[in-house]
């Protein structure tokens, strides 16, 4: 057993690839190497913070004889879960804090076309300026019925691009599995592919490595569909998490072109920055007026920054509860994290409820600091 009398003079920091997110109610641990999450209560995350710089010993003392129990029990909890490990003050110099800092190697990581009527701009040299750009990653959503032939050819073109990857919403183009599954094999540059208007939510499979078929039940008919907030969007990778610590985690390095052509932060905005036709890409995104939602993160949103989901969880800036305030609470969103329930769960009440059953609760101040 790890938690023993000789572990009294060790530290037991967190791993640096583990990260503590406190919420009004409760802390969430995330595990960024086994993509995993617990919950504990927002009274161990303090003791974690002191056992960056002080021995469990030395925490115990200020702690009743029933307390230090409880203490042990959640030590013991973080050993045997590997979210920590015994260290002598040596082993604390041997692994130093991890940077929590942020960059990307372009102005655009990645992009959005939103595809009605082909006519009103051409997909092909939309993708040639993203490219020109150094775009990364493309997402095309067809709102409109596209045939199997000019579906192919568009993929196509993407794949024999420069980008890194890209991915394809659409409603049902033929009910034949393998034209799906072959699209995606043989066009090794595709990460997903969502096909709407399916008989039933599934999953496809295939041989491709990094690649996957999503069905959905419901018709792909809107811009307007995006912005749910919901556990399974959430993303437990270090490099999401360390963008949302200083960045809006959705229009951060974004761009996309609507349905019209015109150029935006996003899709369901009512602001553009030309028309694609005719508009400077590396202009656009280089310009203050493009770039000012991208720093607006979490920590200085409405309820988000009462939330222990906010470092993993993406953000709308489009669809929000009062839309005079940029800084509100996403419109989507359902959960209430001032008694940790959602929407439907038993007990539930809304964030606007919650508030006025507590006259008393003052609205926080956003945070300057970033937790680690």
């Amino acid at each position: 057993m790890l938690i023993n009398n000789y572990s009294l003079d060790f530290y037991y920091p967190l791993f640096s690839s583990c990260f503590q997110h406190v919420g009004f109610s409760r802390t969430l641990l995330v595990d960024t190497n086994r993509k995993r999450v617990h919950y504990i209560p927002n009274s161990l995350s303090k003791i974690l913070n002191l056992s960056k710089k002080k021995t469990l010993n030395e925490i115990l003392i200020h702690f009743s004889r029933e307390e230090q129990e409880i203490i042990w029990e959640y030590i013991e909890f973080l050993v045997q879960n590997e979210f920590v490990t015994p260290m002598t003050k040596e082993d604390l110099k041997r692994f130093p804090p991890m940077s929590l800092k942020w960059d990307y190697p372009t102005l655009c990581s990645n992009a959005i076309i939103d595809v009605v009527i082909e006519d009103a701009f051409s997909i092909f040299d939309s993708i040639k300026k993203l490219v020109q750009i150094n775009c990364f990653h493309i997402q095309v959503r067809f709102f409109t019925t596209i045939d199997m032939v000019r579906f192919e050819e568009i993929i196509s073109f993407l794949n024999q691009s420069n980008i890194y990857t890209f991915n394809i919403c659409t409603n049902k183009i033929t009910d034949d599995l393998l034209f799906y599954k072959k699209c995606i094999e043989l066009n090794w540059k595709f990460s997903k592919l969502e096909i709407y208007n399916w008989e039933k939510d599934s999953m496809g499979v295939t041989d491709a490595v990094n690649s996957q078929i999503y069905f959905y039940k419901r018709i792909l008919s809107s811009p307007t569909q995006c912005g749910i907030v919901d556990l399974k969007y959430f993303s437990h990778e270090i490099e999401s998490i360390t963008e949302s610590l200083h960045f809006n985690s959705c229009l951060n390095r974004k761009l996309c072109i609507d349905h019209n052509g015109y150029v935006k932060n996003c899709p369901s905005m009512s602001q553009h920055f030309g028309h694609i036709t005719d508009c400077n890409l590396e202009e656009v995104i280089q310009s203050p007026e493009f770039q000012k939602l991208w720093f607006i993160n979490k920590d200085q949103i409405d309820v988000c920054q009462d939330c222990e989901f906010r470092y993993i969880c993406p953000d709308c800036r489009c669809f929000i509860q009062d839309e005079n305030d940029i800084y509100s609470q996403p419109m989507k969103c359902t959960y209430n994290p001032y008694i940790c329930k959602w929407e439907g769960e038993e007990g539930y009440i809304s964030v606007s409820e919650w508030r006025t059953q507590n006259p008393k609760w003052n609205k926080r101040k956003r945070r300057k600091k970033v937790e680690k």
